[in-house]
C-alpha cells in the first residue's frame, strides 16, 4: 500500500507545486485599486444608479472599470454605456479619479447637469443618449485641455460658445454641435487662423 502511495502521489506533487506558483504569479499580477480610489468609483457608480451589490464584499470594482497599467491603481477608463443607469450626475467627480482618460456614460437615462469638476486628464467624454441631462456645459470644461472627443447629442445640454472659448477650435467642441453649425464654426476658426497668420 505504501509503495502504491509513492507511485501515485509523489509524481503529482511537483505539478501541484508548479500550478500553485503559477496561480500565485497570476494573483500577484492583478492590480487592485487603493481603498480610497475604489470608494470614489463606487460612490460615482451608486450616484448614477448602479447596482449596489455589483462588487459588495470584494476588493474589485464595478464592471467596465479599467486601471492604468502602472502600479498606481489609478482608474484610466470607465465604460458604463448601455447599463440602464437612471441616477443623477454628482456636482463634481471625486478627485481620486484624476488620471481618468475615458468616460463613457452614453445610452442610459442619467439626469441632472454635468459636474463642475472633471479630471483634467480626460480625453474622451461620451454622454449622448441621456435625454434627461440638462443645463449648461460648465465653463470649467474650457480647462480640459486634453479633451478630444465630447459627444452630447440626444441630451438637453446647452453648450454656449462664449463660455467655452478654450475648446471652440478643438474636436471636442465641434463634436457637440449639429452638422451645419459644426461646419460654420470650423470655417470661422479657419478664417480667424488665416487672418492671424497674415
Amino acid at each position: 500500500l505504501l509503495l502504491l502511495f509513492q507511485f501515485t502521489i509523489f509524481p503529482v506533487l511537483p505539478e501541484i507545486s508548479r500550478r500553485s506558483k503559477t496561480f500565485q504569479c497570476i494573483m500577484a499580477s492583478v492590480a487592485l485599486p487603493p481603498t480610497n480610489i475604489r470608494a470614489a468609483v463606487l460612490s460615482l457608480w451608486k450616484a448614477l444608479g448602479g447596482d449596489e451589490d455589483a462588487s459588495a464584499g470584494t476588493s474589485f470594482l464595478p464592471p467596465g472599470v479599467k486601471l492604468h497599467s502602472d502600479s498606481s491603481g489609478r482608474v484610466s477608463q470607465i465604460i458604463w454605456n448601455h447599463m440602464n443607469l437612471s441616477g443623477s450626475m454628482p456636482a463634481s467627480l471625486p478627485p481620486e479619479l484624476e488620471g481618468l482618460t475615458l468616460l463613457w456614460l452614453h445610452s442610459n437615462d442619467i439626469s441632472g447637469g454635468l459636474p463642475e469638476c472633471m479630471p483634467t486628464t480626460l480625453e474622451t467624454l461620451w454622454i449622448h443618449g441621456n435625454p434627461r441631462l440638462k443645463g449648461k456645459v460648465p465653463r470649467s470644461f474650457a480647462k480640459l485641455t486634453k479633451l478630444k472627443y465630447f459627444f452630447k447629442h440626444s441630451t438637453n445640454l446647452d453648450c454656449p460658445r462664449n463660455d467655452l472659448r478654450g475648446l471652440e477650435r478643438t474636436q471636442a467642441f465641434l463634436q457637440t454641435l449639429g452638422g451645419e453649425e459644426r461646419e460654420k464654426r470650423g470655417r470661422e476658426a479657419d478664417d480667424e487662423g488665416q487672418g492671424k497668420a497674415k
